[in-house]
């Protein structure tokens, strides 16, 4: 396999090299910063297929999370959140089959936001949408995506869109759709 075809693959892991030689030391010693890294790994892996990896990294990015020092923070990171909680890594966990945990760790993570961060919660709505999808919950998801629809239509938000197009074209969702009376007619 190529380079070019394994950056493809699992793009982030190949790229956090050249992240962390980009950051100060400084910031290589905040466990905050090692939470963050490993958080955005997770998706990475779920997305290659690696659930075991992306099961792994999520631990360690929340034991990281655990021994930091809020105080310690780097200002610029005021908005990183306790990974498990995160949405990337909800979607993550839909993506290796745990669309009941990714609901409950999406929703905690809903609890965290505040109103200034509407795009956010737009996104998570999304979000806990595709996990209610997975988990069989069609009302509940259909109820959370028509919610974050009509946030989004409020602020405007490319990936929102995005994220409740796929999850409006899901396979889930057309087996559920009733057919034309075209199809259903036998005469």
């Amino acid at each position: 396999m190529t380079s070019e075809a394994a950056c493809g693959a699992r793009p982030f892991a190949y790229v956090l090299p050249a992240i962390l030689m980009g950051l100060p030391p400084m910031f290589l010693s905040r466990p905050i910063v090692h939470a963050m890294l490993d958080a955005w790994q997770v998706r990475a892996h779920a997305v290659a297929g690696e659930s075991h990896q992306a099961l792994r990294l999520l631990s360690r990015a929340d034991l990281h999370w655990e021994h930091r020092d809020p105080d310690e923070d780097p200002a610029w990171i005021y908005w990183m959140r306790r990974p498990s909680t995160t949405i990337e890594v909800g979607m993550a966990l839909v993506e290796i089959g745990q669309p009941a945990t990714a609901v409950q760790m999406l929703e905690e993570g809903m609890v965290e936001r505040t109103e200034d961060y509407v795009r956010d919660t737009a996104l998570g709505m999304a979000a806990i949408a595709d996990a209610q999808l997975g988990h069989k919950n069609l009302d509940g998801a259909l109820d959370t995506a028509r919610r974050a629809a009509e946030l989004v239509a409020r602020i405007g938000s490319n990936r929102v869109v995005d994220q409740l197009r796929a999850f409006a074209g899901s396979s889930h969702l057309a087996s559920r759709r009733p057919r034309s009376s075209a199809t259903t007619s036998t005469a």
